[in-house]
């Protein structure tokens, strides 16, 4: 049911999304606040300009959501459901030689 809006960033923009270091509790999460960036206090954030891939998903779709992207997520509507499932990849995902198509 619902809908969510996704904004997603490769792993290529992480510089200008200001990570939180490494085994901080936040690990993985950016600093930058998307929805009011303060371009003074972050100034590398002003490279995201353009760069985010903006999806919405509608009930039944599906996204896949690479290794290491940044996504922000906003649910639009006042019900909404939806289900993650998180796994590791053995290679296969990114390696497109060794998938049979």
């Amino acid at each position: 049911r619902g809908c969510k809006k996704f904004l997603l960033f490769d792993v290529t923009c992480a510089p200008a999304l200001y990570p939180y270091p490494v085994h901080h509790s936040l690990d993985r999460k950016a600093r930058v606040d998307l929805e009011h960036p303060d371009l003074t206090g972050w100034p590398r954030a002003k490279a995201l300009a353009g760069r985010g891939i903006e999806a919405v998903l509608e009930p039944g779709d599906v996204l896949f959501l690479p290794m290491s992207w940044f996504h922000h997520v906003h649910s639009v509507g006042e019900e909404n459901v939806s289900l993650n499932f998180w796994f590791y990849d053995s290679g296969y995902l990114f390696e497109p030689k060794l998938v049979e198509w």
